[in-house]
């Protein structure tokens, strides 16, 4: 299973390692900067110009979606409180990034 947190301020992208060139389950978390989950939250993922997903987060802020291991993505979370966060990056390892839009 793979995890990803956008936290509209900070994303975290981690996955565990799984078969080349396929597509691994990812979790994007979308939290609050206090740490609360972002029910509801928007989330669209992008791999270039192409959506390659999008809908809402649960009631945790979690967003499930297929990734592939070494893909580079541009990441999007819109909370439901009008909060916006960004993420590029490829989708493997754990990143930790303050790139708030």
């Amino acid at each position: 299973m793979m995890k990803a947190v956008a936290v509209l301020g900070v994303l975290i992208l981690s996955a565990i390692v799984m078969q080349p060139v396929q597509a691994g389950m990812f979790s994007i978390y979308i939290v609050y900067q206090n740490g609360n989950p972002a029910s509801n939250a928007y989330v669209e993922i992008w791999q270039g110009e192409s959506k390659i997903d999008s809908g809402n987060a649960d009631d945790d802020g979690i967003f499930w979606t297929f990734l592939r291991e070494g893909g580079t993505y541009h990441i999007t979370a819109k909370a439901p409180n009008g909060q916006t966060a960004s993420w590029d990056g490829r989708a493997y390892g754990t990143l930790l990034l303050n790139n708030s839009t």
